[in-house]
């Protein structure tokens, strides 16, 4: 062990230089991660090019792990006939064993030690902490994995700088003929990172492999074999792998109370256009209502097993579709809605926003009616917002030939589906008055409010009021996936949904960092003839960050005789 531990201190003693590098890289990701939740970021500007910093930092830093783990190798090369260290009492396993020590200190404790205080600025739990050192460390065995890699087959420094040439080419390449080939495009964003996480394993196996191989034997044409036969395989998984693992396994592992109430019908289809060069480039979109869905929570996404089958026994079939809102739902039969306002301690139900008083209620009905008049008169769909609460629209698109999709039109099949949908609950992560240059950090999530400016604005029927611009900045636990951000208005009892975060770096290595840019409208009240901003408001206004927590689900299958395509809405 002793002798384990000095070739172990040899190394990192000759790599002090790229080694105090590769600290000073990591903390100018942790300071630019720091300055990116400050002031400065309100200018939009200033963020965007800050947050590119970050994205080539993050990019370098890369291209440093993966020269640092190549230098442990090509310090004691295994590739050559005069190798110092094979006619010294150090064996290929004692060797190795000294290099992942090495590697263990410089390219795994490093990195997250120094994260570690943007951990604990942003209030990362525990889970949080951990999901993001496995971030660090997937993002680490990217680099650390293909330097040990090609070092330890190639053998001197001159032959590696070569060799990884030729990669990045190979790579580049490789990248140029999938953005060309466009039969990527009729597979699912889902299916596809599946078969880009299982083809990474593959090459990380098989990477693994042809390192312990060569410490131990140093048989170079096996070892390379085993690459090349990795490299084949993880091809063929990205080209041609059907299964999208994540939907194998069943949504509904835990029945949520209240679940069993919630029934739906096929309500709608269409046949929509694909953007794919595949044979399939016609899509058959189908909305499911679901109906009695609990006030407190919310359907998530799912997935569908799906059958459409003719007289003359055709049948045209899918397995393991996703199943999502559609776009518009958000804003009509969505539940969201009611689960928000529990979460918040406001009372479900109340959906517009001057609920609380009559004078303003009638106007705005008033205002509502002539909405719906002229929507009727330019030919659209009205939907009806007093049927929203307790129900949600999820839509499916089943993949078909422009042959099938006449047919379904020309002659409507009958339609089976198996549906698995996920059931998720919102979780308020904090709260803090609407006023700019506020911030507050809570449950592994940290929002920095920069800036509150008032300023005019009308709505679609020309009303005039004032609004008030709000610059954010955020950052969030990778496990979060970004936060639902809402003004709450408890002494009137009204919630907005202000939008979204999502990770604004490319590679968010300290969790998800996003700026957001919005309008806070004021709490309004008709008054004789003319609106009037409601006493009290925006001081009794704040702003709440949640997120969203699976709590389960549950199984239907719907049928029907006649799968009638229309001009329904879709996603």
């Amino acid at each position: 062990m002793n002798l384990t531990w000095h070739i172990a201190k040899k190394d990192l003693r000759r790599l002090r230089v790229h080694l105090l590098l590769w600290t000073v890289l990591l903390a100018s990701q942790v300071f630019v991660s720091f300055r990116l939740l400050s002031t400065r970021s309100v200018d939009y500007t200033w963020f965007t090019e800050t947050g590119m910093m970050l994205n080539l930092l993050e990019a370098v830093g890369m291209a440093v792990s993966f020269i640092i783990a190549a230098a442990l190798v090509l310090d004691d090369p295994l590739v050559g006939t005069d190798l110092a260290w094979v006619t010294r009492p150090i064996s290929g396993g004692r060797l190795l064993r000294a290099k992942l020590i090495a590697t263990l200190l410089s390219l795994v404790l490093l990195p997250i030690l120094v994260w570690m205080p943007w951990w604990f600025y942003c209030r990362f739990d525990l889970g949080g902490m951990a999901e993001a050192a496995v971030r660090v460390l997937g993002l680490q065995a990217l680099a650390v994995i293909p330097g040990f890699v090609l070092a330890s087959l190639v053998g001197r420094t001159g032959r590696f700088v070569l060799f990884s040439v030729l990669l990045v080419v190979a790579l580049v390449v490789a990248l140029m003929n999938l953005l060309a080939w466009g039969g990527y495009l009729a597979v699912s964003p889902e299916l596809w990172l599946c078969r880009l996480l299982l083809a990474a394993a593959v090459l990380a196996c098989s990477g693994v492999v042809v390192v312990g191989r060569q410490y131990l034997t140093r048989r170079l044409a096996s070892s390379a074999g085993v690459l090349a036969a990795g490299v084949v395989l993880a091809g063929v998984i990205v080209a041609c792998w059907p299964w999208n693992l994540a939907d194998l396994r069943p949504v509904s592992r835990e029945q949520v109370a209240g679940s069993e109430r919630i029934t739906g019908e096929i309500t709608e289809a269409r046949v929509t256009a694909l953007d794919t060069t595949a044979p399939e480039n016609n899509g058959i979109s189908i909305g499911i209502l679901f109906t009695g869905v609990p006030d407190e929570v919310s359907l998530s996404s799912g997935v569908a097993d799906v059958e459409l089958r003719w007289p003359d026994g055709r049948v045209a079939a899918a397995r393991h579709l996703p199943v999502r809102p559609g776009r518009a739902s958000r804003w009509t039969e969505d539940n969201e809605e009611s689960s928000v306002r529990l979460a918040l301690g406001l009372v479900p139900g109340h959906d517009w926003l001057h609920h609380w008083d009559p004078e303003t209620n009638a106007k705005q009905d008033e205002i509502t009616e002539a909405w719906h008049q002229r929507v009727i008169k330019a030919g659209e769909q009205w939907v009806d917002r007093s049927h929203q609460r307790g129900s949600a629209r999820l839509y499916l698109t089943l993949a078909v030939t422009p042959e099938v999709a006449a047919r379904v039109e020309a002659e409507p099949p009958a339609c089976a589906i198996s549906v698995r949908v996920g059931i998720k609950k919102p979780d308020v992560l904090l709260e803090m008055p609407l006023k700019g240059d506020t911030w507050t950090a809570q449950k592994g999530a940290r929002v920095h409010l920069l800036n509150i400016s008032p300023h005019i604005w009308r709505d679609v029927n020309q009303v005039q009021g004032k609004a008030y611009l709000a610059t954010l900045v955020a950052a969030s636990a990778p496990g979060l996936g970004g936060l639902s951000l809402h003004t709450v208005d408890r002494l009137h009892g009204m919630t907005n949904f202000q939008g979204r975060t999502y990770s604004f770096s490319v590679v968010p290595v300290a969790g998800n960092i996003e700026g957001l840019y919005f309008d806070v409208r004021d709490a309004r009240l008709w008054r004789t003839d003319k609106w009037v901003e409601a006493p009290g408001w925006p001081d009794s206004a704040s702003l709440v960050a949640l997120t969203y927590r699976d709590v389960g689900g549950f199984n239907r299958d719907f049928h029907t005789d006649r799968l009638t395509i229309g001009s329904g809405g879709g996603d």
